[in-house]
C-alpha cells in the first residue's frame, strides 16, 4: 500500500523561499530606516532609490508587481516573489495610510518628530533645511538655526561610521548573543554598510558605558527582598569571581563587580558599588526593614555588617539558604539572572583583560535593567526599568536610552516617577 510522504527536496526548497522572503523584508525595511524614502510618480508607479549607486528603480503596480532591479528580474520574478523595492513601497504606503498605533510608532522611531528638531546649540526651533551632506553610511539633512545661524545635522552621533540606527541594532544583536562577525555582516545585508568588527566592538563598549553612567543617575524605585551571588567567569584563560546584586521584586540590577578572590573585602565592594550607583549611604531610611538573600558564604554575613546598619531595630536583614529559617530557592533569581549571563558569555569564551570584562558587565547591566522584558508574575512583559517606575519612552528602548545619556541637560523629572 503506498502511503504519502514529505520530500525532503521540497522542505528544502520551502525553507529557502522562507528565508529569501525574509531577507527581502529586512533589506526593505532598511532602505526606510537609512532615510531614503521613496518617489510617488503617481498610484501606480514609484522611484526607489538604489542601495549601491545614485540610480533610482521604478516600481509599477499595474496587473501585479514589477521592478527594474537585477533582483527581481533574475531571482525574484521566477520565484513569483517581490525584491526589496517592492517590500519598501508597500511598507512606506502602509505607514502613510495606516492610523496603526504600532506602525506609527515604528516610523516615528525611524525619523524625529517635530517636537524632537531644535537646535543643538540654542535649542531653538526656528530651523530649516539647509542641504544635504554625503557620508560614508548615506546622506543626511543639514540643518540651519534662524536664530544663531548654525548649521547641524540631527544624528545623536558625531564622526562615527555606526549612525544611531545602526549601533542601537548592533548593542541589541550583540547582548542577545551574536558574535560581532555576524553583525558585521547583518549590517552589511541591512545597510549595505562596510564596517570592521572591531569598530563595531569599540562603538558598543563606548556607548552603553555612557547608557551605564546615565543609568546610575536615576532613582529606581525598588523593593526590600534583594539577592546577591558570585559566578566564575574566565579571563586570560584564569577564572574571576563577577559578584552580582539584584532586586528580586523588580529584577533591576543594583551592582556588579569584578574580583579575583571571594574573601569579606571582595564582598564588601559589591554592596560598595550598590550605594554607589543609588546614591546613597548606609544610614540611608530606604535601607530600613531591607533584606539580602545569599548563599552560605562567610563573606556575606561579615560584609553586610560591615556595610549596612544590621545592630538596630529595623535594620537590613541577612537571609543565607544555609539557615534553617531561609528556604532554598530564596536565592534562584540570582541563579537565574546567571544562566542569563552565561548564555551571553559562553560564545565570547575568554576575554583578554580584567577591564573589558567588566565593560561588558556593565554593557549587560544595561540590556537587563533596560531593555529585556520579563514574563514574570510581577513584572508581566515589562523590563525591570519599567517595574522601578522608569520608562524609557518609545518602542526602541536602546534608541531613546540613547538619546538620553547623551543629552544630560534634559529635564531628569520626565524620567523619574
Amino acid at each position: 500500500m503506498a502511503t504519502n510522504q514529505i520530500s525532503p527536496h521540497k522542505d528544502t526548497e520551502t525553507l529557502d523561499n522562507k528565508n529569501f522572503l525574509i531577507d527581502r523584508r529586512i533589506r526593505g525595511y532598511s532602505i526606510l530606516a537609512k532615510g531614503d524614502k521613496p518617489i510617488a510618480v503617481s498610484n501606480e508607479e514609484f522611484l526607489v532609490p538604489s542601495q549601491n549607486s545614485d540610480k533610482k528603480y521604478k516600481v509599477t503596480s499595474i496587473n501585479g508587481w514589477n521592478c527594474e532591479c537585477p533582483d527581481f528580474q533574475s531571482r525574484c520574478k521566477e520565484r513569483g516573489m517581490k525584491c526589496k523595492h517592492i517590500m519598501c513601497i508597500e511598507f512606506w504606503t502602509k505607514l502613510r495610510n495606516s492610523q496603526d498605533n504600532e506602525v506609527l510608532g515604528f516610523f516615528e522611531d525611524l525619523n524625529l518628530t517635530e517636537n524632537e528638531k531644535n537646535c543643538p546649540e540654542c535649542k531653538s526651533k526656528n530651523i530649516v533645511n539647509n542641504g544635504k551632506r554625503k557620508t560614508k553610511i548615506g546622506i543626511r539633512q543639514r540643518y540651519s538655526c534662524k536664530d544663531c545661524q548654525k548649521r547641524f545635522t540631527l544624528e545623536p552621533l558625531k564622526n562615527h561610521l555606526l549612525n544611531a540606527k545602526m549601533l542601537c541594532l548592533a548593542c541589541d544583536l550583540y547582548f542577545k548573543g551574536n558574535s560581532l562577525r555576524d553583525i558585521k555582516d547583518t549590517l552589511f545585508q541591512s545597510f549595505g554598510v562596510k564596517i570592521n568588527h572591531e569598530t563595531i566592538r569599540q562603538n558598543i563598549l563606548k556607548f552603553t558605558n555612557k547608557m551605564n553612567e546615565y543609568s546610575n543617575k536615576l532613582n529606581p524605585q525598588l523593593s526590600k527582598n534583594w539577592g546577591v551571588d558570585e559566578q566564575k567567569v574566565k579571563c586570560k584563560g584564569e577564572w574571576l569571581w563577577k559578584w552580582n546584586l539584584i532586586d528580586k521584586k523588580t529584577r533591576w540590577q543594583v551592582a556588579n563587580n569584578l574580583t579575583q578572590q571571594r574573601s569579606i573585602k571582595e564582598a564588601r565592594q559589591v554592596f560598595k558599588k550598590g550605594k554607589e550607583n543609588l546614591q546613597k549611604n548606609k544610614h540611608d531610611e530606604s535601607f530600613k526593614d531591607l533584606e539580602i538573600s545569599s548563599d552560605g558564604l562567610y563573606s556575606y554575613r561579615e560584609a553586610i555588617r560591615k556595610e549596612f546598619l544590621t545592630m538596630r531595630r529595623n535594620s537590613v536583614e541577612h537571609r543565607p539558604t544555609t539557615s534553617p529559617k531561609v528556604k532554598q530557592w530564596e536565592n534562584m533569581l540570582v541563579e537565574r539572572f546567571h544562566n542569563q549571563y552565561r548564555e551571553f558569555d559562553k560564545i565570547r569564551r575568554d576575554f583578554k583583560t580584567e577591564e573589558t570584562l567588566e565593560q561588558w558587565g556593565n554593557g549587560f547591566r544595561v540590556y537587563n535593567n533596560f531593555i529585556q522584558k520579563n514574563n514574570g508574575s510581577y513584572l508581566k512583559g515589562l523590563t525591570p526599568a519599567q517595574a522601578c517606575g522608569i520608562d524609557v519612552l518609545g518602542r526602541n528602548r536602546w534608541l531613546s536610552l540613547l538619546k538620553l545619556s547623551l543629552s544630560p541637560e534634559l529635564d531628569k523629572q520626565k524620567h523619574h516617577p
